[in-house]
């Protein structure tokens, strides 16, 4: 199960790594090229609670069995992808493997470690493994485009799939609800609807201009939501039971999993660009330190039972949420030193700081996850991964907004530039680095700076607001969350339970 979380966590940030030359080899138009991006990930996190329910009712190792069948497939085809459509088609089968493949593999826990020590403990082992994924997949996807071509970082998962394949049936234990109950169809539409309709205005918003469309999609999307919710309520055997939402844990823990995941992933967005044009980082070297903070969660996520057993749950998650906070104002304050090295070092600091925090997201995943019966496990684990999900989205579209105001309204364009070029540059920081080309070396220099220091205001605007959102979930929790017995997993089922 590792493994193949490991393996579904690095395809994304591969991705990322591979887009240049997937535009050059297959040359997909602006929308295509966010459609490679993101179709999966809008799939992904539409099915979530379908594959969710239905992992409950088929069986978890079978369905997390049929997911990586489905996604060794799906990466083979996008390897040797002779076109966009296809390269799109295969990373819509992709996001429909990987909604079978996390809920799955997050509830099998649930019965293969009935003891809360264990369960505690290789819950953070799963997660680690995610969180590793999401560390090498950008140096290792570097590697594979520079040393072969974009398609081996597709390539390269296929023997996971395989491996995983050949292992599965014969180590997993099987675990399904014993009721045997037919899945509303339009239960699953509406929830389709709902989650694609929210997600995509959110992440169009992330561009800083929101047209009336997506609007009227996210919209489409709420009304879909609301509709899902009341179905729910009257049908006999409902896609989401609603019951799974009547703890005081999970009201408190799903949302600070969304928070979370707003404050965590929005500033990325902006960190990325400022190490290439603010700080005149290459790829390569830009790559490398963000490796440095996001490699920091493998062993601070490995060590939370322990943290979990000296402190309990939420003194826990208390100290790591300090933790992190401590670490976006230090990235902040960064970008107030003197000399590029400083504010980079600095800027290092902050971010491992951050990623030291990640405890925080394993616990409330923990906590959501165990605080559901054990029939459920499964639909609590998809509504854990909606939350983030949607967390992601939100996050990326708010900093994304936030920051790209900020940078609009603080850069000072040089009265040489022509009316195009200068709203060009004022749109977008990489539009302004290809503008200087026009710009005499004292004007050049001057320019830069300015856009230097409105990328730096925008960072800092968005690390802010992250610090902002990460104070109110500590609060949240100190406040709501009690170290309690009840979230402690049940025993296994017997044998005729599960047959």
């Amino acid at each position: 199960m590792t493994l193949a979380l490991f393996t579904v966590s690095t395809d994304l940030t591969m991705l990322f790594i591979a887009q240049p030359a997937i535009g050059a080899d297959l040359r997909p138009g602006v929308t295509e090229a966010l459609w490679i991006v993101h179709v999966g990930e809008f799939l992904a996190a539409s099915l979530a609670i379908t594959m969710g329910r239905l992992g409950d009712r088929l069986g978890r190792k079978r369905l997390l069995v049929y997911g990586m069948t489905g996604y060794g497939a799906a990466s083979l085809i996008a390897a040797y992808a002779p076109n966009v459509e296809t390269l799109i088609g295969a990373r819509a089968l992709i996001g429909l493997s990987t909604a079978a493949i996390t809920p799955s593999a997050i509830a099998l826990l649930r019965s293969m470690f009935p003891d809360a020590g264990q369960f505690t403990r290789a819950f953070s082992i799963l997660m680690a493994a995610f969180t590793a994924g999401m560390a090498f997949g950008p140096p290792l996807g570097g590697f594979l485009v520079d040393r072969f071509w974009w398609g081996a970082v597709f390539l390269a998962c296929v023997p996971a799939a395989v491996i995983l394949l050949a292992v599965a049936p014969w180590t997993l234990p099987e675990f399904r609800d014993d009721r045997r109950v037919r899945l509303d169809p339009l239960s699953i539409a509406l929830s389709v609807i709902a989650v694609m309709g929210l997600i995509y205005g959110v992440q169009q918003a992330s561009g800083g201009t929101v047209e009336a469309h997506h609007v009227a999609i996210a919209l489409t999307g709420v009304a879909a939501g609301y509709a899902f919710i009341r179905r729910q309520r009257i049908l006999a055997h409902p896609l989401l039971d609603l019951s799974l939402l009547g703890s005081r844990e999970v009201r408190i823990a799903l949302p600070a999993v969304f928070l979370v995941l707003v404050a965590f992933a929005g500033p990325d967005v902006l960190i990325a660009p400022f190490l290439q044009i603010g700080l005149e980082l290459t790829a390569v070297q830009a790559g490398l330190v963000l490796f440095v903070p996001a490699a920091v969660t493998v062993p601070v996520t490995l060590v939370t039972p322990r943290l979990k057993r000296r402190l309990g749950s939420r003194a826990a998650m208390i100290l790591s949420l300090a933790i992190a906070i401590v670490g976006l104002i230090t990235a902040a304050l960064s970008l107030l030193a003197a000399g590029k090295t400083t504010v980079l070092v600095v800027l290092i600091v902050g971010l491992v700081l951050v990623g030291a925090g990640a405890p925080v997201i394993t616990l409330l995943s923990e906590l959501l996850v165990a605080s559901a019966p054990l029939q459920r496990s499964g639909s609590m684990g998809a509504l854990r991964d909606l939350g983030s999900t949607l967390g992601s989205a939100t996050g990326i579209a708010l900093v994304g907004t936030v920051g790209a105001l900020a940078y609009r309204n603080t850069l000072t364009t040089p009265t040489t530039l022509g009316n195009a070029e200068a709203e060009a540059a004022v749109d977008s920081p990489g539009a302004a680095v290809d503008v200087m080309a026009q710009l005499d070396g004292g004007t050049r220099e001057t320019f830069l700076a300015s856009v230097t220091e409105s990328m730096g205001l925008s960072l800092q605007a968005g690390l802010g607001i992250a610090g902002v959102i990460c104070l109110g979930v500590l609060l949240l929790i100190a406040v709501g969350v009690r170290d309690v017995p009840g979230t402690e997993p049940e025993s296994l089922p017997t044998e005729a339970e599960t047959a």
